[in-house]
């Protein structure tokens, strides 16, 4: 029922959001996106497809890393085959994309997809529930420190009076947020060394740690790169201070738990601030809704997918026990293995 409700709360903030655009704006707007070349969309899908690609490496280095101890490699106890518990990039992606269909579909500003993630890294790769929370913070430290100079770079090439103007924070306070940041990043990043090395996992190098924040930096930039090529194939001229302000403007307002991945809040966020810019509502219009298309529908089209495909292999006798990696955790932390958040309902009684 609650997420009934949630469903058509979403569906409620998008209706406004559409009904405050003038019939003749909205119908100017759709068929501008009807008369969207087919190599246009595909590469604008590709480009997502490819953002969501280099999450799921950041994802494989974290969990290849935090599964060893010492110089013990992932190994398996259980009767499945030696590599069938190996970390590679298709079984992370596939259970990556897993987890978003749980971020798309609630509103739980994406924890309750890094949740549902766990769980499958946990059933998959038999990673005890310390490390998985290594892995969530590491990945999250990276995107983080990623994201600080994705910003700074976007705001600078394409003017910081605008951006602040278009979002309403004066520049000097944005400014004085992001050098706050870097503190904590940095405090963030002592403090998940020593953590994981008091729960026996071996803590990620510097130059892992380098390297993912540099993927982030690059998933950050490709946020704007992806709407401007969308204003590009649209034929939709747009400020670039409107397309960085409006692009993680939106991105914050879909964080916001209030409806199902954002669905309406995002559209809103982007339509007001692209609007504010002096774009006119149906150009508005359009963009938004190609961005989200892109940016949302498509990898809700994806993680169905790997959805089914889980659900699928989940049926099979072999795939419903999780392998526990030999010396992976200490026996306090292997008996955590055993909770019922890594097991499947069906065989919580089963001897």
């Amino acid at each position: 029922m609650k997420t009934l409700l949630r469903a058509g709360a979403a569906a409620a903030v998008l209706t406004v959001a559409v009904l405050l655009l003038p019939r003749p704006e909205l119908a100017a707007a759709l068929q501008r996106l009807r008369s969207l070349p087919w190599y246009g969309l595909a590469a604008l899908l590709l480009l997502q497809t490819v953002s969501l690609a280099m999450i799921g490496v950041q994802w494989t280095l974290v969990l290849r890393c935090l599964s060893r101890s010492g110089d013990a490699a992932v190994r398996q106890t259980g009767p499945a085959s030696p590599a069938g518990n190996r970390i590679g990039w298709p079984a992370v992606m596939l259970r990556y994309l897993g987890g978003s269909l749980i971020e798309s579909i609630t509103p739980s500003a994406k924890l309750g997809g890094e949740a549902a993630r766990l769980v499958l890294f946990g059933r998959r790769f038999g990673l005890c529930a310390r490390r998985l929370a290594g892995a969530a913070v590491t990945h999250k430290v990276a995107m983080l420190a990623g994201l600080l100079p994705a910003v700074a770079a976007a705001v600078v090439i394409t003017g910081s009076g605008t951006v602040s103007r278009l979002l309403g924070i004066p520049a000097a306070a944005a400014a004085l947020a992001a050098a706050a940041l870097l503190p904590a990043i940095a405090a963030a990043i002592v403090l998940l060394r020593r953590g994981l090395q008091r729960a026996g996992a071996a803590a990620p190098p510097a130059r892992l740690l380098t390297g993912l924040a540099a993927i982030a930096l690059l998933v950050w930039l490709l946020y704007p790169l992806k709407v401007a090529l969308a204003a590009r194939v649209a034929g939709i001229a747009v400020d670039p201070a409107a397309i960085v302000a409006a692009t993680f403007g939106a991105y914050v307002l879909g964080l916001l738990p209030i409806t199902p991945g954002g669905l309406g809040a995002y559209e809103a966020g982007m339509l007001g601030i692209l609007m504010a810019s002096g774009l006119g509502a149906a150009d508005a219009a359009a963009l938004t809704l190609l961005s989200r298309v892109v940016t949302f529908w498509w990898p809700l089209l994806l993680s169905a997918g790997a959805g089914l495909t889980l659900i699928a292999r989940g049926r099979r006798p072999a795939a419903l026990t999780p392998q526990l990696p030999a010396h992976d955790c200490s026996p306090e932390t292997r008996r955590e293995h055993d909770l019922d958040l890594f097991r499947f309902p069906a065989r919580r009684g089963a001897a």
